[in-house]
């Protein structure tokens, strides 16, 4: 999976069509949840200020601001997306001396994941 303005399916790249994007969402907490055919992303806007909502003075929410639902083979491509991408930023834009984690695929029988620290055998 890719980011730009095309995606790839199978080596077949795919335009991507702006015009029907939705305003964004800002998150600061997801859930994911699954059966046995689909995953579910569900991103939530968190802020513990009493009565937000109606609430009540002591309840604490988290307003959902969007949700994704997709079939596992996409959610594995998501997830190594995800992996990719953090692995570059920590690479080139994070502060070395915090040593910020790295993401690797197991058992992935010589797949890689780019940004990836060498595997250790």
């Amino acid at each position: 999976m890719t980011q730009g303005n095309s995606g790839e399916a199978e080596g077949v790249a795919i335009e991507i069509d702006w015009s029907s994007e939705p305003p964004p969402a800002y998150a600061n907490g997801a859930q994911i949840v699954h059966s046995g055919r689909e995953f579910a992303l569900v991103f939530t806007d968190f802020v513990a200020f009493a009565g937000r909502g109606g609430a009540a003075p002591d309840a604490a929410r988290a307003r959902v601001v969007a949700s994704l639902r997709m079939t596992p083979d996409v959610f594995l491509q998501v997830a190594a997306a995800f992996a990719a991408n953090w692995n570059k930023f920590a690479e080139h834009m994070a502060d070395p001396a915090s040593h910020p984690p790295r993401f690797a695929l197991v058992g992935a029988d010589g797949v890689g994941l780019e940004g990836a620290p060498p595997v250790k055998g």
